[in-house]
């Protein structure tokens, strides 16, 4: 992995957990980062609160497409 793929991978692992520690309430956190041959898998899973709102729901999605927009 070349190292601008390494710090895009590493900033949406940051944003995820910082999204977590700010609106999640969870008690546990599960990172998990997988190989296979044509894709590189990072999923992140907590047991917080998740979604509520409205409101919570088009900040999540920004936050998502931001992310998504990093990874491509």
């Amino acid at each position: 992995m070349d190292d601008a793929s390494a710090t895009s991978l590493f900033r949406v692992l940051q944003e995820s957990l910082s999204n977590v520690i700010q609106h999640a309430n969870a008690k546990h956190v599960t990172v998990a980062l997988t190989r296979n041959t044509n894709q590189l898998i990072l999923k992140i899973s907590d047991g917080g609160v998740g979604i509520h709102s409205v409101q919570d729901l088009k900040m999540a999605a920004l936050g998502l497409e931001s992310m998504k927009e990093r990874i491509h």
